[in-house]
């Protein structure tokens, strides 16, 4: 199988990553702005996006307004608010959404504040595997595909959709909360290399998650979907911290992106 995205000789740039919430992220690269998972309320123990942060999302204000892009992995709770999307597209001028094709995502309020913000929906539908290849705007490509969501029958039947975006001369894969599948991403990436993977700490914890990340190859791993401090009934910040030690031998370097605003930067080679 040929790599998703073939290595191209173009000049690299820095990127920043900074957090919304648990797996919500702003992907910054000049001018050009991402946000994936960006607008949710949390839920299960995981933290919402902070009420002053979503408020001036929603004014338009700061860097989080009128991104160029923004994309869902799937409808869970603390991943995506229906409402509070709709709402910051009626106040943002949008060029691209990345939907997946499921109910929450065809509310009549979310649709006409997509058609006013100027947006047009790639609604994402794929079966379970198989790959679609997207390049929504000059210089940034995005690769999808569907894998079941990691839970076993609790979230039997919920789409999961990973993204592997390029822009900047840099590849960074999102899984999101695909259940742990090393074939499934071997078989994506097919060899293309991964320069960041942002996942959640399951991956750093659970023995199939830390193969998966073998599978993946990432130079470097960013791993969110924390709670906040203070909010953390889980414990899941303190694990991590010792997962990250103690696991250090089988993972690339690490960094943690777990504070509200928190910017990470990928600097150029």
């Amino acid at each position: 199988m040929q790599p998703i995205f073939r290595e191209v000789f173009s000049m690299e740039q820095s990127i920043s990553i900074t957090l919304t919430a648990n797996e919500g992220i702003l992907i910054q690269q000049g001018a050009l702005r991402l946000l994936v998972d960006g607008i949710h309320r949390g839920g299960g123990g995981f933290s919402p996006v902070p009420a002053d942060l979503l408020e001036e999302m929603c004014r338009g204000e700061g860097p989080f307004g009128n991104v160029d892009l923004m994309l869902y992995t799937h409808c869970h709770p603390d991943h995506f608010h229906p409402g509070d999307t709709a709402r910051y597209l009626a106040a943002n001028r949008v060029k691209g959404l990345f939907f997946p094709d499921e109910p929450p995502f065809h509310r009549p309020d979310l649709l006409e504040a997509a058609a006013r913000s100027g947006a047009s929906i790639r609604w994402l539908d794929s079966p379970d595997g198989k790959v679609c290849l997207y390049s929504p705007l000059p210089g940034v490509h995005v690769g999808v595909c569907r894998l079941p969501h990691a839970g076993g029958k609790d979230f039997a039947g919920v789409g999961n959709y990973c993204f592997l975006l390029r822009l900047g001369g840099k590849n960074l894969f999102l899984p999101a909360d695909a259940d742990y599948l090393p074939e499934a991403f071997s078989r994506m990436l097919a060899g293309t290399p991964v320069d960041a993977a942002l996942v959640n700490p399951l991956y750093v914890n659970k023995r199939e998650g830390r193969a998966s990340l073998a599978a993946i190859a990432p130079r470097e791993l960013i791993v969110y979907h924390l709670p906040f401090e203070g909010m953390d009934q889980l414990h899941f910040r303190p694990a991590i911290q010792r997962d990250l030690e103690r696991f250090a031998g089988e993972l690339p370097p690490a960094r943690l992106l777990w504070n509200p605003r928190q910017t990470l930067l990928l600097p150029a080679r």
